[in-house]
């Protein structure tokens, strides 16, 4: 955790502030009157000056209050109009009754009969009249939709040409004097992965040699690429070139997956209730007493005579599997000709078996297992390795190599000389026939097979003990995370690069290097992206990268292979995205619940993330903001909440905390969940009424007895059956009374439709600050409604200094603060999407004031974003994440999140 302090400045105009669009457009506009230019721009030019702009907008609001009076006028004539017609029908429908009675009223027959001819003829002339009543209001409302979107475009394009970021990145003439003076400082929040004795290992990708799985965005597994006795989990055998949507395995429905693994030819599978597996079966895989093939997921029975424990981690070889229960105690089936099941024999084992815990495992707990084509390499809790199986290349690690110690079937100690002697071991990777292990203090070492470089250490010799890879290989950097597979290696260093060496005939270190690599070298990647996962196929390299999407290089010797290519891939490029139905995770804002003295955050490390594997949650003494405690699942239902969710709208009401929508198991949502205020660990329940639509990332607020949710996003699906996601206009609320009965109001909608804007009221106003529209695009407007009637929303046409999204918003005494966020999409930004910069105004002009502060926010992490506000003791705590930061396996990984701290004066 990163935590900066900094001290709020006062605020008050000065000659450096920017002065707000509506302001400079009033002193333009005497201009436009003195010389009678006028200038009209439906779609301006991006060439078009600033004053050209201003001019035209000017003008447009003009128009468009003109057209406002001409259509009250013609309202008014329209209300005389109707008027009139309702006495000429009412008169002539009364003499339709006297008809009969003419000769009593002193009339002849001639007399009434124009008199009636009369009055119909007055009548057809008020129908007339009404019809060009009516026909002159809808022309005119015509009009001012029209001239309302021209405003609306002008004013979006004299936003770009008046607020580019670049314009407060790159100059110091426009900001005001900030002196916050923020300095980072560590924070501690506990990794789910090391909070238990056993490494908890959640991946979403794994790949054998021809094939992969990964799960998928509604918490399903999905297979591609070549089927090999089953190899793709489900009965339809057909290969498949990508995992799409339509081919998930036949898993079970409804399970929480928390880690899969993949040896050459089958899978393993690791959920909250059993292990599965299936595929090619001629080791008996399957654990089921056979070697015949598994095409669809078949449940692995109890561990050992004393019952079935629960599995915490598992791995798998190139013909083998292993699970290491609650206890760090180690299981293994499979392959094992050369006693890489650690079981003192060298018979294939069809079902599970204890793998031997005396000799030199005696009275250890296994953290970590991973396994070669034919070794094994294992992870103690007191940080030792251990190793068995095949010794043909010095893969075990114990000084010598198959010529006097060709296989050992039982675990022995890996030799630590050196450097590594005094260093505490945090991971460790297993190659076909090499290893890498990684450090606490982030160096990388490793041994075996290295006749294609693979180890890293510069040459092709064999290394029968661990051998450092040296730190200038790595530019001096700490390395958090290392891979291994087949003959390659990766390493990825803190808040830097990738670095990949190894056997590259096909390019699957994807560097445009020699046909192997005996250094690191770093890896070029589409820009803006880091590495979250990486898997490795026989002849290709997969990347799950930090925007969800897959990356691959290399070369695919089968279509049905992800790549999908016939000539080699030099470099990562994208192979393959998912549906969005589900938000970037810059864009998320995962819920945060104050309760007195106790805070309680939900978060997720993924971006498909699940209970149990991914989605965590921590609550925390409100007297130490700095320290986050992992809260673990209860035993009865191994969960703390329902399922994952985020950008949620949540209320305290008659002693419940409520969430309402929000993006829940990565699809919007419109239920509603609610928890005592003194169960919040175990006490959350879905309850039977929902929202009136899905809706998520909604402006919500309370005000007086109503909660309202403005806008938010939405989804709806077209012709063809494909889920679309946008943003609504619409206007949901609730009774503090009854939070479940919720309605839609009818009587009016935002002018817009927005999402993940900030609200606040303010006096006599509610205003929504920025946000986005349907196309994802952050914006700068702020809107506003009268408190007293909030159903009537404007535009102001004032703007924030930039477009603008995602950043908290703090309101003190006198100032209004944004701190961070994300410029919009299309905006040009050498320093990413990320905003460092704090926007502020006066409360006393919420509209016309805005500027930007010359502070930045931490630059450390590097792709810090600062999600949520929190007030402690005078201390404002801005929660946030490295949305950058790959799966690591760390023990000693515990600041994972960031925050910053900014004493109040």
């Amino acid at each position: 955790m990163t935590t900066a302090r900094a001290t709020l400045p006062s605020f008050a105009p000065t000659g450096k502030m920017f002065s707000s669009v509506v302001m400079m457009m009033a002193l333009l506009f005497a201009l436009v009157i003195a010389t009678g230019y006028v200038h009209v721009a439906s779609q301006a030019p991006s060439s078009t000056s600033f004053t050209q702009y201003v001019i035209s907008l000017m003008f447009m609001i003009q128009k468009r209050a003109s057209l406002m009076s001409i259509k009250q006028d013609f309202l008014t004539k329209r209300s005389a109009v109707q008027y009139s017609q309702r006495i000429n029908s009412n008169t002539q429908s009364a003499m339709a009754m006297s008809k009969p009675y003419v000769t009593k009223l002193g009339l002849n027959q001639q007399q009434y009969d124009a008199l009636l001819e009369a009055k119909i003829k007055q009548a057809d002339k008020s129908n007339q009249d009404l019809y060009e009543a009516n026909s002159y209001v809808n022309v005119t409302e015509n009009a001012i939709l029209v001239t309302n979107e021209n405003i609306e475009l002008i004013n979006q394009n004299l936003t770009s040409v008046l607020l580019s970021y670049h314009k407060w990145q790159t100059t110091e003439q426009h900001l005001i004097s900030g002196n916050m003076s923020i300095q980072p400082v560590n924070g501690y929040m506990e990794s789910y992965t090391t909070f238990m004795p056993v490494l908890r290992i959640r991946n979403r990708i794994s790949a054998g040699a021809g094939h992969g799985l990964f799960i998928g965005p509604n918490g399903r597994v999905y297979s591609w690429g070549v089927d090999t006795g089953g190899s793709l989990g489900r009965e339809a055998t057909k290969s498949q070139p990508f995992p799409s949507l339509s081919t998930p395995t036949d898993l079970p429905a409804n399970l929480t997956i928390q880690q899969i693994a993949s040896t050459y030819y089958g899978n393993l599978i690791l959920s909250e209730d059993a292990v599965y597996d299936w595929g090619k079966n001629d080791y008996g895989l399957a654990a089921d007493g056979t070697i015949l093939n598994r095409k669809v997921p078949t449940k692995v029975f109890s561990w050992d005579l004393q019952g079935p424990k629960r599995i915490d981690q598992i791995a798998a070889g190139a013909f083998n599997y292993f699970a290491v229960d609650e206890n760090g105690k180690l299981y293994s089936w499979g392959r094992n000709d050369r006693g890489q099941l650690g079981d003192r024999t060298t018979i294939d084992k069809w079902r599970p078996v204890d793998v031997y815990m005396k000799g030199s495992l005696v009275n250890q707990t296994v953290v970590k297992v991973c396994a070669g084509q034919l070794h094994t390499t294992v992870l103690t809790s007191l940080g030792q390795v251990h190793t068995f199986g095949d010794n043909t290349f010095g893969q075990l690690g114990i000084g010598r190599s198959g010529s006097d110690k060709p296989f050992i079937m039982e675990a022995a100690n890996v030799v630590m000389n050196g450097s590594l002697a005094s260093k505490t071991v945090v991971d460790i990777q297993c190659g076909d026939f090499h290893n890498l292990l990684l450090t606490a203090d982030g160096k990388v070492y490793g041994w075996g097979l290295n006749n294609k470089g693979q180890i890293g250490d510069g040459s092709i010799a064999a290394r029968l003990f661990p051998v450092q890879i040296p730190d200038y290989s790595f530019d001096n950097r700490r390395i958090i995370s290392i891979i291994a597979d087949m003959n390659v290696s990766f390493a990825i260093a803190e808040n830097g690069p990738l670095y990949a060496w190894g056997q590259n005939d096909n390019y699957q270190l994807g560097v445009n290097a020699s046909s192997y690599v005996t250094t690191p070298q770093t890896v070029s990647l589409p820009a803006g992206l880091a590495p979250v996962e990486l898997v490795m196929m026989e002849k290709s390299t997969i990347m799950l990268a930090t925007d969800g999407n897959f990356y691959g290089t290399g070369y695919s010797s089968s279509n049905a292979e992800l790549l999908n290519v016939t000539t080699p891939q030099t470099n990562f490029s994208l192979v393959y995205a998912f549906p969005k139905q589900y938000l970037p995770l810059e864009r998320r804002h995962y819920p945060y619940i104050e309760l007195n003295d106790i805070s309680y955050s939900f978060v997720g490390r993924h971006f498909f993330s699940f209970p149990d594997n991914g989605f965590d949650a921590f609550v925390r003494n409100n007297t130490s903001p700095e320290y986050w405690k992992m809260l673990d699942y209860h035993n009865a239902t191994r969960k703390i909440f329902q399922g994952s969710i985020y950008n949620t709208h949540v209320l305290r009401a008659n002693n419940y905390v409520y969430m309402f929508g929000g993006i829940v198991n990565g699809s919007i949502s419109n239920v509603i969940y609610r928890a005592p205020i003194d169960n919040i660990e175990n006490g959350w329940e879905t309850v039977k009424q929902t929202l009136p639509y899905a809706v998520a990332s909604g402006m919500s607020i309370l005000l007086d007895d109503y909660y309202y949710i403005f806008g938010g996003l939405v989804f709806w699906q077209d012709q063809a059956g494909f889920v679309n996601i946008s943003a609504t206009s619409s206007i949901l609320r609730c009774h503090v009374s009854s939070p479940t009965q919720w309605e839609v109001m009818k009587s009016g909608s935002l002018p817009k439709g927005v999402y993940s804007g900030n609200i606040a009221r303010i006096d006599d106003y509610v205003y929504i600050f920025g946000g986005r529209v349907s196309t994802g695009d952050a914006y700068a407007d702020i809107l506003r409604a009268p408190y007293l009637n909030v159903s009537q929303w404007i535009n102001t046409y004032a703007v924030l200094p930039f477009p603008i999204a995602d950043g908290p918003m703090v309101i003190t005494d006198d100032n209004i603060y944004i701190f961070g966020g994300y410029i919009s999409e299309n905006t040009p930004d050498v320093l990413g999407k990320y905003i460092k910069r704090v926007c502020v105004t006066t409360k006393k002009d919420p509209v016309g004031m805005w500027t930007v502060s010359g502070d930045d926010l931490p630059t450390v992490p590097a792709h810090l974003a600062v999600t949520t506000s929190v007030v402690v003791d005078n201390n404002l705590y801005l929660y946030g994440y490295d949305s950058t930061k790959p799966t690591t396996t760390h023990i000693q990984d515990k600041l994972v999140n960031s925050f910053v701290r900014i004493p109040f004066v």
